[in-house]
């Protein structure tokens, strides 16, 4: 159903959190699109609602929207249904704890002021994103999730991304066992020296074929090639 808002509402902040009513709906926001929008709206709060799915133009008429929070929720696979492309505007978006598996190559299609990306508490093994358009971006949030390594591609991606916009941009990884075996100590030795800003690089732990847990704060790669 369409929520007829009027348009010369002034709203910049609306908080849908812990609702009882989505939760019971199910897939909650499939059905809902704001037909006139929220032309003011700077923050947008739907976390832990059990939601599965949005509509496609949900987010569409909401120009000014700087934060969505959309954590604990339940959208999974689900996620690359989640249109955010057309808001130029917003800065944070947080889909944490969300059962997400796969962020889709060209999820942020053309340019946006993306600012923070929290992806905490997913199940995401593989990121692999364009960051061409997110000039501005200055922190991914992977901690907590299923991450062993990070692909050459997704390297060379943050290093170029890095050249252009200098060195502002900082990838969390914390809580990911991440992998030291013989195939992936060149990933190691990424994050020993990209420009990217590792956070809390040195409590950051990697296990090795033997089961092995090593902290990389006091791993030498050298010793394990």
């Amino acid at each position: 159903f369409k929520t007829d808002w009027n348009p010369t509402f002034q709203i910049q902040y609306m908080d849908f959190s812990n609702n009882n009513f989505l939760h019971s709906v199910g897939t909650g926001l499939d059905k809902i699109e704001f037909s006139h929008g929220l032309k003011k709206l700077e923050t947008l709060n739907y976390s832990n609602n059990g939601i599965k799915a949005t509509h496609p133009r949900l987010f569409n008429n909401m120009p000014s929207l700087k934060t969505l929070l959309l954590s604990h929720n339940n959208f999974g696979a689900n996620v690359s249904g989640l249109t955010v492309s057309g808001n130029r505007n917003l800065m944070v978006l947080d889909l944490s704890y969300n059962g997400i598996s796969e962020i889709p190559a060209n999820y942020f299609d053309g340019d946006c002021s993306l600012k923070e990306l929290n992806l905490t508490g997913n199940n995401i093994s593989d990121f692999d994103i364009d960051l061409s358009g997110l000039v501005g971006l200055k922190l991914i949030n992977l901690s907590h999730n299923s991450i062993l390594t990070i692909s050459p591609s997704m390297q060379a991606k943050f290093d170029n991304f890095t050249k252009r916009n200098g060195r502002n941009l900082t990838l969390a990884l914390a809580g990911n066992l991440l992998s030291c075996e013989c195939e992936d100590l060149s990933f190691i030795d990424w994050l020993a020296n990209t420009e990217v800003h590792i956070d809390h690089k040195d409590d950051l732990t990697c296990q090795d074929s033997s089961q092995g847990v090593y902290n990389l704060g006091t791993l030498d790669v050298k010793g394990l090639k």
